[in-house]
């Protein structure tokens, strides 16, 4: 996992802004930051390029920028900030300046998939007009990504035309102390010259998005938005929890976290109607406006009082303990003893362990995929151990299933099979699972798989030394004497739980 921040006041150490060295570079050596917190709450370590210049054309009006640039020109003296890809030899990372850099990127290549008919030709032009004119650009090479927070933050917490949201800000603070754990909140606030309850403030509500973008049961709609850091009504639950009837109701630590697997479900079947009603504006701030009228809504769909809680032990705020999107204990034991050693943390990112052949819960962000989700749903009911084989079986027609539609999202009306060494299509109900996997592993044009995920799927897909791979769940379906143990079918996950992400993601 790549570090956010250095030990100590490095961030103070390393020079102002008036020091960093200027200069001149093409625009196709410099890649969008993954860690930019517009987008650094996904969690997705393995997002390409691609996939983050969609981002910011769907979703940060990349659009202006562009008709900008086409209007105006290049805004030069607002200089774009990189680092120097120490991964990548002669590469950079853009800093501060994402939106302008993607809409420079799609200047320079108009023909981007994401980009709507009724834009290409729009972009088109003004790329035969002016890409050359902005080929190379001035920028400022930062000596790292820590010494750009200052600007950063002053920035974006308060310019209205690009500020982040109040999850994307709640995100960085939240990292900083899950990053650091062994500092306390007078240390972190201080770092980020913020008093100590501000500072709570903010990583308390992020963790409460984890709580709630980990409840499981929503209709796919309803958890599209509650995944989203931008969109979600974070302030009206954040509202619902501060009431102290409620916060005991539900177990919360005082810093909005759960400690136990049997607290997180509970949360899930309290919450999981009330986040329904609230993510389809059914209630808002102004139906929910007192705390009288909050705890009669809340207790309408919680009439029985909560299982007698354990006592939490002393935390930090940093979310630290289990949450419904992460059960990590980041160095901690399940006793709330510190470990010292760090072994059993996990990326923020982790979802809840299952007991079903799905050993982690991914969120289902497909549209218009109701039959896939019944399958979806049935998965995480079986119990693995109890039905290794009818859970690897369901996994298979899950997969299956799954490969077809995100073959057709990405435009495929029906599945190239190579046939004596050439491709030809067959229609989908008359290509087999293993045809999709051949062709999204061989063909040339498949770019919205990863490549860890692809190199995840090529090895599913030609092993054939084991029941971990292809042929091994192919024979499970045609062959009357092959059986599943529950080791052999946990064994499945590791190797496709990247590729089951993209199969999930719209």
């Amino acid at each position: 996992m790549v570090e956010y921040w250095n030990k100590g006041d490095k961030m103070k150490k390393e020079g102002k802004a008036s020091q960093w060295i200027s200069a001149n570079i093409p625009v196709t050596s410099i890649n969008l930051d993954k860690r930019n917190l517009r987008i650094a709450w996904m969690d997705d370590s393995h997002i390409g390029q691609s996939t983050l210049i969609k981002v910011f054309w769907e979703d940060y009006n990349v659009r202006e920028i562009v008709k900008s640039i086409e209007v105006c020109g290049f805004f030069k003296h607002e200089v774009i900030v990189v680092v120097k890809d120490f991964e990548q030899e002669g590469r950079y990372i853009v800093v501060e300046g994402n939106r302008r850099l993607a809409a420079l990127k799609i200047i320079q290549n108009p023909d981007f998939g994401f980009i709507q008919p009724v834009y290409k030709k729009w972009l088109t032009d003004v790329s035969t007009k002016i890409k050359k004119d902005i080929e190379i650009i001035p920028v400022f090479i930062a000596p790292s990504w820590e010494s750009c927070l200052p600007a950063m933050i002053q920035k974006h917490a308060s310019e209205d035309h690009s500020s982040w949201k109040p999850l994307m800000q709640d995100h960085l603070y939240w990292r900083y102390l899950h990053e650091n754990s062994k500092i306390d909140i007078n240390v972190a606030a201080a770092h980020f010259n913020m008093k100590p309850s501000k500072f709570n403030e903010y990583v308390r509500r992020y963790n409460l998005f984890r709580l709630i973008r980990g409840v499981d049961g929503l209709s796919s709609e309803v958890q599209n938005i509650a995944n989203n850091a931008r969109d979600i009504p974070i302030t009206t639950f954040e509202r619902l929890v501060k009431v102290k009837k409620i916060s005991e109701h539900l177990n919360l630590s005082d810093n909005w976290t759960l400690d136990k697997e049997k607290e997180i479900a509970f949360f899930n079947d309290a919450m999981r109607d009330i986040i329904t009603d609230i993510i389809g504006k059914k209630e808002t701030s102004r139906s929910l406006n007192t705390n009288s009228e909050i705890e009669q809504y809340f207790f309408r769909y919680n009439p029985k009082p909560s299982p007698k809680p354990a006592p939490h032990s002393a935390s930090s705020p940093t979310g630290d303990k289990s949450t419904a999107s992460n059960p990590e204990t980041d160095g901690k034991n399940t006793s709330g003893n510190e470990t010292g050693n760090g072994a059993n943390v996990k990326k923020p990112g982790a979802t809840r362990e299952t007991k079903s052949i799905m050993r982690t819960r991914i969120p289902f962000n497909l549209k218009n995929a109701s039959a896939l989700r019944e399958i979806y749903d049935e998965l995480y009911k079986l119990n693995v151990e109890s039905n290794p084989n009818a859970s690897v079986a369901l996994f298979r027609v899950f997969l299956d299933k799954a490969t077809r539609k995100l073959m057709e999202r990405h435009g495929l009306k029906k599945c190239p099979v190579k046939i004596k060494g050439e491709w030809k299509e067959k229609r989908f109900t008359e290509a087999n699972f293993s045809e999709c996997l051949h062709y999204l592993t061989q063909h040339s044009d498949v770019g919205y798989i990863p490549d860890p995920a692809m190199a995840a799927l090529r090895l599913f897909i030609n092993s054939n030394q084991s029941k971990n791979c292809l042929n091994g769940i192919n024979q499970l379906i045609h062959n009357h004497e092959i059986t599943y143990t529950p080791e052999e079918a946990k064994a499945l996950w590791p190797q496709l739980e990247t590729y089951v992400r993209v199969l999930l993601k719209e």
